[in-house]
Formats: structure tokens, C-alpha cells, sequence
């Protein structure tokens, strides 16, 4: 169970994957280390939310689906289907019956967008399904420089001299509408188009100059993948592939510091959940503590920095937003075991994690025991992570589940462990006594007579033995801890 988190990560990416040859996923959304920017083809219909395909630069700050601007590329005035994408090492390549259109990060904020066709148009159309906007974008002349902007800022600056124009029109509709769209269109000179767009979230034009050629870019990114793909643990030759799909994963998700985030975070996806969970963070850990701690120290103890004075943490954060509606399942005792396995940190390291994750611990013990018998609940199906389970979705919160005790028994046996290694005797005692407890009472309430796992409403002192849910099999983590007619009737 080593790296238990980066098999799952591999079974993800080869999921996704029609050809396991190819070195980037055209679904991917291509972007880069601490950019919240990303480029992406999307298909009608693919995701509920998408209901306009084509070639999108999206941004991932602050809300929870931002399609931003839409490219359409053009020739003697006919649009064109952009029929795949490759992400390359170090830029992503865009194909037309009429030519391909590329696009590299000279830096997290600066998107290159090059076509070498000199007949090859694109239009630039800002989008946003559910809002109207007015746009006091302007039409300038500074060095061929003119931005429009709207919730977002975005800069589109000429590499060489270039000729655009631009239209206030709704962009769903084709009709002129002030209110609902912005577009700049950009028409190719003899070299074709060569644009940078610049990300500038909080603030106007600050005089910034690009300065780098598209080659430069693709230089820099790919040296960027192949350090952290190098991070990654070894696979076998079969799995190879895989690997590599996971490194593009966690390469084009993983944004900077800015507004709540105080150092770089993983977001889900760039996609659609482009924001981090305080569970996903710490299970992203491990697929780099083998080869990289500092980043998996980093990685886990992103979200510890949201936890409140009395040790709740959130269900999940974006940059300039907090969720407290929920929490997520404590898998943390669990991963920093896994972590310290493949690496002991330093003693100013243990001290730090001993207070996150016993603050974390006892919010549970003493916040979500609602009847005091020794067992914690969900009080949200969103608190599990498994909130589309039948274990959850079967029955009405509160609701005490095998797997919350499983990992509070195991994050316990972690701050003994902590504890003891801290010289902290005592207080090593005292986790390992309640986590003792804690799975005296597991297989006492939450297993019957036979050894079948069940999950118990609090509502009306119920219980659910029929799920077949995950939620409900998870308890094998804790090994031989458990009597084996359990262990056996949840591996059946």
C-alpha cells in the first residue's frame, strides 16, 4: 500500500485514455504550474455544465465553472472545427483543416498563442453563460496592445505588429449586444498571429513587457514536467505510459500562491472541480513523498492552513473562497504514517504535523459524538466524501459509518506514535488508549452478531446492513486490529 494513492492516480489516467502512446491527453486541460489559467477542448454535451464546444482559455480562480474566452479560428471568413489537441512537452498544439495553432506559458500568467498560417484569423470571445456584464474594455494603441476585461482581466499584446478589431456582440447568438460579449478579432499578418494573453488578476496594465520567444516558453515548461515527472515513484515498463499521464495530471493542476492559498496547491481538476478538497490534498501527498518530501510536505499541509482555532478544518478552499458547509473524512493520521515511511521528517516537521492533525483529531472526538458512545458521525453525506454512496444516500445523517472510525482508529495510533517519537510519553499513552477504545466500539456497534459491517442512524438508533458501499468495506485498512469473521465478511 505504498503508494496506494499514486496506483489510484494511474488507474484515473487509464481510464481517460483511448491510446496509451499518445504523450499528452487531448482532454487534459493544458496549463502549468502556478498558473490559474488552462486551455481546453471541449465537446458539447461531455460535461453538464458545458453547452458551448470549442477551444477555450478558462480560468480557474475564485468560481466554481468558468468557461472564459472562447477561440475561433477562421479562413476567408468560415470558421473552423477544431478537430483534436496534442500537449507536447512544453506546449499544446491545436489542429484545423487549415492549419494548427499553438500555445505555450512563457509564465504562470502569460499564455503564448502562435499560428504560422498567414490566412488564419481567431477570434478572441469573452464568455459567461450565467451573468451579463458591462465592459469597459477600450480599443487602444499602445505598442499594438489592447485588453478587455469583465470579473476577469485579460491583456492580449501583439509579439509583432498585428491588426484587430474588436465587437460587442452575444457570443451565443452572433447578434450585438454590448451587454452580453466582447470579442477581439485578430487577423494574421505574413508571419501569421503571435499573441501573448497575460492573467492579471487584482490589477490594470502594470507596464509588464513579454519577453521571451515561443521557443523559450516550450524550453522552460518542459524542463518544469520532466523535474516532476522525475519526482514520481518508478513503475514498471507496462505502466509507463500511465506514469507519464499522471505526471501531466498533477503538472497542469497545481496553482500558485495567491489570495487564500499561502503556497501551491493541487486543484482537482481545471475542468470542472477546480478547487482543493481537505482530504484529495493529503492522498496527493503521498504520490510524491517517495521521491520529493518538501513538495509532499507542502501538499499536505496546504489545507492545515484554513483549520479554525478549535481544529475544524474546511470542506475545501479556492483562492479567494472557503467552504465551511462540511468537513472532509480525517485520512490525514493514515497518509503522514505512509509518509514518514518512505521518509522521516525533520523533528521541526513531526512537531508541526503532532498539533495539526491532534487539533484535527479532537474536533472529531469532541464535536461529532453526538450521543457520547464512543463512535463519531457524518452530519453531512459531504463530510464522507461518498455522498452519492448508498451507505449515505440510503439513510439520513447523523449517521455513524465504519470507515470515519477506521480512520480516526489509525490517525489516533499515528499521534501515539508522533507522540512517543516527540518524547512525549504520556500523552502516547493517552492516543493509544482512546484509539483502542474507538475499535472496541467499532466492532461492538457497528458490526453484528455474524461480522457484517453496518452503518447506524442516530435518528432512530437504526441500523443499514444491506449497503454494499466502499463506505462500509473500508475498515480492512486497519488489518488484523479486526476479528477475522469481520475481515472475512467484508472481503466477501
Amino acid at each position: 500500500m505504498k503508494h496506494l494513492a499514486f496506483a489510484l492516480l494511474l488507474l484515473s489516467a487509464a481510464a481517460v485514455l483511448a491510446e496509451p502512446v499518445k504523450v499528452g491527453n487531448p482532454g487534459f486541460p493544458y496549463s502549468v504550474p502556478g498558473s490559474f489559467l488552462s486551455v481546453c477542448k471541449q465537446e458539447k454535451g461531455k460535461y453538464h455544465f458545458d453547452t458551448f464546444p470549442g477551444l477555450w482559455i478558462r480560468n480557474v480562480s475564485t468560481s466554481w465553472r468558468d468557461n472564459f474566452c472562447r477561440l475561433v479560428p477562421s479562413v476567408g471568413g468560415k470558421d473552423l472545427v477544431v478537430s483534436n489537441c496534442a500537449m507536447r512537452e512544453g506546449w499544446l498544439e491545436a489542429y484545423t483543416e487549415k492549419g494548427t495553432i499553438e500555445f505555450a506559458f512563457l509564465r504562470p500568467d502569460v499564455i503564448l498563442v502562435r499560428s504560422k498560417s498567414p490566412e488564419m484569423h481567431i477570434r478572441f470571445e469573452y464568455q459567461h453563460p450565467r451573468q451579463k456584464y458591462h465592459f469597459p474594455a477600450t480599443f487602444g494603441r499602445v505598442v499594438d496592445y489592447m485588453h478587455f476585461n469583465a470579473d476577469r482581466i485579460i491583456k492580449i499584446l501583439g509579439i509583432f505588429p498585428f491588426n484587430a478589431d474588436r465587437i460587442l456582440m452575444d457570443t451565443r447568438t452572433g447578434v450585438r449586444d454590448p451587454d452580453k460579449g466582447n470579442t477581439v478579432r485578430v487577423h494574421p499578418s505574413k508571419n501569421g498571429i503571435e499573441v501573448a494573453l497575460l492573467d492579471i488578476h487584482t490589477s490594470d496594465w502594470d507596464g509588464v513587457e513579454v519577453k521571451g520567444s515561443f521557443e523559450d516558453a516550450v524550453k522552460t515548461q518542459k524542463a518544469s514536467f520532466e523535474r516532476l515527472y522525475a519526482a514520481l515513484p518508478s513503475v514498471p515498463k507496462d505502466f509507463e505510459w500511465a506514469r507519464h499521464e499522471a505526471a501531466v495530471l498533477f503538472w497542469t493542476t497545481i496553482a500558485g500562491p495567491r489570495g487564500m492559498f499561502r503556497r501551491p496547491m493541487m486543484l482537482m481538476s481545471n475542468n470542472w472541480m477546480n478547487k482543493t478538497w481537505s482530504w484529495d490534498h493529503a492522498i496527493n501527498s503521498l504520490s510524491l513523498g517517495s521521491r520529493d518530501q518538501d513538495a509532499a510536505w507542502e501538499q499536505f499541509r496546504c489545507m492545515f492552513d484554513f483549520m479554525t482555532v478549535d481544529g475544524m478544518m474546511p470542506d475545501m478552499v479556492s483562492d479567494e473562497q472557503i467552504f465551511w458547509l462540511a468537513v472532509k473524512p480525517p485520512v490525514h493520521g493514515w497518509v503522514f504514517s505512509k509518509l514518514r515511511a518512505m521518509k522521516e521528517f525533520s523533528p521541526e516537521r513531526l512537531a508541526l504535523a503532532y498539533d495539526m492533525i491532534g487539533k484535527w483529531t479532537n474536533w472529531w472526538l469532541t464535536r461529532r459524538d453526538f450521543d457520547h458512545n464512543g463512535l463519531c458521525e457524518y452530519l453531512d453525506g459531504c463530510d464522507s466524501g461518498w455522498d452519492n454512496s448508498t451507505a449515505i444516500c440510503h439513510n439520513r445523517p447523523p449517521l455513524e459509518t465504519p470507515d470515519l472510525q477506521a480512520f480516526l482508529i489509525l490517525q489516533m495510533e499515528c499521534l501515539a506514535d508522533l507522540a512517543k517519537t516527540l518524547g512525549k510519553d504520556q500523552e502516547a499513552e493517552q492516543w493509544t488508549a482512546r484509539s483502542k477504545k474507538m475499535l472496541d466500539a467499532l466492532v461492538k456497534i457497528l458490526f453484528d452478531e455474524n461480522g457484517t459491517p453496518r452503518v447506524r442512524r442516530l435518528r432512530d438508533n437504526g441500523f443499514d446492513d444491506k449497503s454494499l458501499s466502499l463506505v462500509t468495506r473500508l475498515p480492512l485498512i486497519l488489518g488484523k486490529r479486526l476479528p477475522e469473521k469481520c475481515r472475512a465478511r467484508m472481503i466477501v
